[in-house]
């Protein structure tokens, strides 16, 4: 089994594209793919669920290594395309380089009986720079094939019993909409996870990404491997989601109303409840229609007709909130992943997502198993919820937490009023209007002032009132977008002094 610990190895974070039609790389050596020094490394997935064992299934899975690959077919992005005996199974999945991602995983369908063990795999691939509408087979190269474990699980109370289908095959239309949006990621924003973690560690790694991006945003515990009890971020939330443990090796899953609750419950604890707006989709996992208040914090179910939409998802991407997701599969269990990157080719829409496939029970030194993964979220069954990558996989619940990126700092009296205005998050701000009211009462002139600013990302911005006339105890209210803050003030002519805020 020394081709199961190789896979996760290698497989950390984000998507490349392949070459120009025509050009291949060179085809690995056997030692090659667990070196970790090639472009494209091929496995055969043996599911180790906690209820179900399937070893050699019919899931293959490549690990692009992806600066490996882009420096070898001289490109900064494109499409890869693999056909194999089984067929179109690798359809214009998008590589390109994005700060911070290394190794994408594709999973496809390999094509063998369930139970045989596959060493090689015959294949044509291109790397072309726009999607294709169909694929032809070409020349061959032969690769090894080694072996790689997948036991991710945990969202829902109950556990997988039984395989997933793999991928079936996709149609693309050349009139439709392709683009992609994927976030940088730093160290760290994905960590080992326990058995049956899944959902507290797709949190903290989630609550790791806010810390990182907004200034405003301080998790006190540190983001490292950790246990219910313990004083690591993921401990915290297995604490506060109450998720039954015994060690790291054995432990249950949490729903995704527990975990949501136990999240609300420990933002409470540090503070962080006003700092974070929350938002949801899908009814599925203890989520009933309406938002979810608890612990004081609210998250607003902006469900479609009860479910979770790829519109939905981007839009959250691209506003730099942070998304995680809990699936379900046929026969019952279910996994939880953060979302850091989705995209459409050609209409089919697909997510890129951070896990730990290879969780403590079937990884003991428990060092493997970080992987980054690109899949199409089709609604492969019709059903009106999308699947993730299998007809046996369908997404139940989304959640989305973005920090509150517009603060003021210093107020500074004397002839007027100024306040500064602080951008807390990655993202420029434009046009931004703002207002500042001053009520007292006897005011002359001068009691309201307005207009519009830039605000890049982390930066203060000051704003400043005309020259005001007035007395007496004051109201001093500045808005800034969504952001409102009063404080008491006094008024005497022209000088305005700020006191204590409301």
């Amino acid at each position: 089994m020394n081709k199961h610990l190789c896979f996760i190895v290698g497989m950390l974070m984000i998507a490349p594209l392949l070459t120009t039609t025509g050009a291949h790389p060179q085809a690995s050596t056997p030692g090659s793919a667990n070196s970790g020094a090639a472009p494209l490394t091929f496995f055969q997935v043996d599911f180790l669920y906690s209820e179900s064992t399937v070893l050699n299934s019919n899931w293959g899975c490549l690990v692009v290594d992806i600066n490996l690959f882009l420096e070898q077919v001289s490109r900064e992005e494109g499409f890869l395309n693999i056909m194999t005996d089984k067929g179109w199974v690798v359809q214009n999945h998008f590589i390109n380089k994005v700060a911070g991602h290394t190794k994408l995983a594709i999973e496809f369908a390999l094509g063998n009986p369930v139970g045989t063990d596959v060493t090689s795999l015959s294949l044509y691939r291109e790397f072309s720079a726009h999607p294709l509408v169909s694929f032809d087979d070409g020349p061959r190269d032969v690769f090894p094939v080694d072996d790689m474990i997948i036991n991710a699980e945990g969202a829902g109370e109950s556990w997988t019993t039984q395989m997933e289908t793999p991928m079936s095959l996709l149609t693309f239309e050349a009139n439709m909409p392709t683009f992609n949006y994927t976030k940088p990621l730093q160290p760290g924003e994905n960590v080992q996870c326990a058995a049956g973690q899944c959902w507290p560690m797709a949190v903290a790694n989630s609550l790791q990404y806010l810390e990182n991006n907004y200034m405003n945003i301080i998790i006190p515990h540190d983001h490292i491997p950790g246990l219910k009890g313990d004083t690591s971020l993921v401990g915290q939330l297995d604490t506060y989601s109450d998720r039954n443990v015994v060690n790291r090796t054995e432990g249950g899953g949490r729903n995704n109303l527990q975990m949501i609750q136990g999240k609300f419950e420990y933002l409470d604890s540090i503070g962080m409840g006003s700092k974070i707006v929350h938002r949801h989709q899908g009814h599925h996992g203890g989520i009933t229609p309406g938002d979810i208040t608890h612990a004081g914090i609210t998250s607003y179910d902006e469900s479609v007709n009860g479910n979770v939409t790829f519109n939905w998802l981007y839009a959250q991407l691209k506003n730099c909130s942070d998304v995680e997701i809990g699936y379900f599969r046929d026969g019952g269990g279910g996994h939880a992943i953060r979302v850091i990157g989705c995209g459409k080719t050609m209409g089919q829409p697909w997510i890129r997502y951070i896990h730990d496939s290879m969780q403590t029970n079937s990884d003991p030194t428990d060092m493997y198993g970080l992987t980054e993964v690109q899949v199409y979220v089709t609604d492969l069954d019709g059903d009106g919820i999308m699947n993730v990558g299998s007809e046996s996989r369908e997404i139940g619940f989304a959640l989305a937490e973005t920090g509150k990126a517009i603060g003021t700092g210093t107020w500074t009296g004397g002839i007027g009023l100024a306040v500064d205005v602080i951008n807390f998050g990655p993202l420029v701000i434009d046009d931004l209007p703002w207002s500042i009211a001053i009520q007292a009462p006897l005011m002359f002139f001068g009691e309201f002032s307005e207009g519009n600013i830039d605000l890049p990302p982390h930066e203060t911005v000051q704003v400043k009132t005309m020259v005001p006339f007035g007395l007496g105890f004051a109201d001093l209210r500045i808005t800034a977008g969504e952001l409102q803050v009063t404080r008491r003030g006094f008024v005497f002519g022209p000088f305005v002094i700020p006191l204590k805020e409301t």
